[in-house]
């Protein structure tokens, strides 16, 4: 059991993910649903991640897990999907302009 693949995952997106919120929280907090919602797609890889493991197209060294497993995903690998997702998501939103009040 090793914290190598879930540290390294930690230190480079918990700054990242920070800083978004550092510098959009408004936005981000308006579209927290949509960013939930954004979940899904890290739902969707990792499907097509456990298919690619079952088939043999590709697997992890275990010395550099946990050794816990969605399935036969390592949990690892489903949380990198799950920051991945939402680093983009909340660029995006972070990136949209203000919504303006229409004039009366």
């Amino acid at each position: 059991m090793s914290t190598d693949y879930l540290s390294h995952l930690l230190v480079f997106s918990a700054p990242l993910l920070a800083l978004q919120w550092a510098f959009a929280p408004g936005k981000l907090w308006r579209a927290r649903k949509a960013l939930l919602a954004a979940l899904g797609v890290a739902l969707g890889l990792s499907l097509a991640d456990s298919l690619a493991i079952q088939d043999g197209i590709w697997m992890f060294d275990e010395r550099h897990l946990l050794g816990l497993k969605l399935g036969n995903v390592p949990v690892e690998e489903v949380l990198f999907f799950c920051v991945t997702a939402l680093l983009v998501a909340q660029s995006m939103v972070a990136m949209l302009p203000e919504e303006q009040p229409e004039a009366r």
